[in-house]
């Protein structure tokens, strides 16, 4: 976290600068003759001075020119709206009590937040009819979909216990594995709304976000297109694969950021190749109107089964872990991977933060657990016999099998 220490006179400036920019845009947008930028900025550095002064007395004045702030914006508008043809919008009247509240920001030595939020509340401003037309855009389904999301990341998440239960040998922290289901229902509802918004080359769009959700059903939904043809099916693979290691990179950051620094590069080569080749067979391909695999971003149903996945991948291999390890762990990590990465790469990073596994395991697993995606990806791949063009399979799978080694022995000898 970066901490900015200003003086007085620096905040004063800053300040002002910040109401001046709102006030601009507001003047520039509305055509305001009264509320403009002196207004704005007068408003954002009393609320500066008057958080100056009352820092030593609990914020009673500043508490008290909010208040007051509050009531003039609201005696402004119904004013001007009862005895004035050219009412006052909304928004003009909230944006002076949040201009004052930037200014205590500034005085409360929030530099970079009061910045940030001065440029966001701008470029809504500014970019007023974009916001109405995404507005428009969403549907009833994608609503329910992120009040899901909502309630499983603000309701359910912070009831749940963090302590550790042991099951069989197998430790359990609740905690760590919804905060994974979290993680992985925040990417598959960006990716869905990424996707509406852009319009051009949608098959590129489609897969490689797809493969943040699912690269294994991104895959067989264009294996089973008959108007796909073998250059699609090749980019809907290679793309996918990118989203869907970039997306267990992700998850692995926020479940154990050592373990990620250790194996870094097993996600990293693969990413960048396949990417390069995504560049490459996007070329000539037209398929603006394919449509998105995934029309709920966020369904329960979705959920619920990476849910049971991930539990069961993380109880079987957690038991034979214990039980039976050695060569049956690694052949349980390559079929769970040919089913669900994200599943391995959770499964691995709790193991390794219980103890459960040493580094080297675990570096191998997530190896083994990548390798089994790319391997069931290609075996639907070929089964479209009608293409009889095993070459570019073979050759797909060659590459995938460079990529995926590459990065392991990478890892094996640097850490990031």
């Amino acid at each position: 976290m970066f901490e900015v220490t200003l003086s007085l006179l620096q905040k004063m400036l800053l300040s002002l600068a910040v109401g001046a920019i709102l006030g601009l845009e507001r003047e520039h947008s509305k055509r305001q003759t009264i509320l403009g930028i002196r207004t704005f900025s007068l408003i954002s550095i009393t609320g500066l001075l008057l958080t100056e002064l009352s820092k030593d007395y609990y914020y009673i004045a500043s508490s008290i020119g909010l208040v007051g702030i509050f009531a003039l914006a609201l005696f402004f508008y119904f004013f001007r709206a009862t005895h004035l043809k050219n009412a006052l919008g909304l928004t003009t009247v909230m944006m002076l009590p949040l201009t004052y509240v930037l200014g205590m920001l500034i005085s409360a030595n929030f530099i970079l937040e009061s910045i940030a939020a001065t440029v966001i509340i701008a470029y809504v401003l500014i970019e007023k009819g974009e916001v109405h037309h995404l507005v428009e855009m969403i549907s009833r389904r994608e609503i329910v979909d992120f009040l899901i999301f909502s309630v499983i990341a603000f309701v359910i998440y912070p009831l749940i216990p963090s302590s550790s239960y042991a099951f069989l040998g197998w430790k359990l922290n609740p905690q760590s594995f919804v905060l994974s289901v979290i993680l992985i229902s925040f990417l598959s509802f960006v990716s869905h709304v990424i996707v509406r918004v852009i319009k051009h080359n949608a098959v590129l769009y489609a897969s490689f976000f797809g493969g943040l959700i699912s690269s294994l059903a991104t895959v067989m939904l264009f294996a089973r297109d008959k108007k796909v043809t073998l250059d699609a099916l090749k980019l809907s693979f290679t793309s996918s694969s990118a989203g869907s290691i970039l997306r267990d990179a992700l998850l692995l950051v926020f479940i154990n950021l050592p373990l990620f620094r250790s194996s870094a590069f097993i996600f990293l080569i693969p990413i960048v190749a396949f990417l390069f080749l995504t560049q490459y067979y996007s070329k000539g391909l037209k398929l603006e109107n394919f449509k998105f695999i995934y029309n709920e971003p966020i369904s329960l149903s979705f959920v619920l089964k990476f849910a049971g996945v991930l539990f069961a991948v993380t109880a079987v291999t957690s038991i034979i872990a214990t039980v039976s390890p050695g060569p049956l762990f690694y052949i349980s990590m390559l079929a769970a991977g040919g089913v669900n990465s994200a599943s391995v790469i959770a499964s691995v990073a709790f193991l390794f933060t219980s103890g459960a596994l040493p580094e080297s395991v675990a570096i191998n697993s997530i190896f083994l657990g990548l390798l089994g995606s790319a391997l069931s990806k290609l075996a639907i791949t070929s089964n479209k016999s009608q293409w009889g063009n095993s070459k570019s399979v073979l050759l797909l799978i060659c590459l995938s099998l460079v990529f995926l080694i590459a990065g392991y022995f990478a890892s094996l000898n640097f850490t990031l």
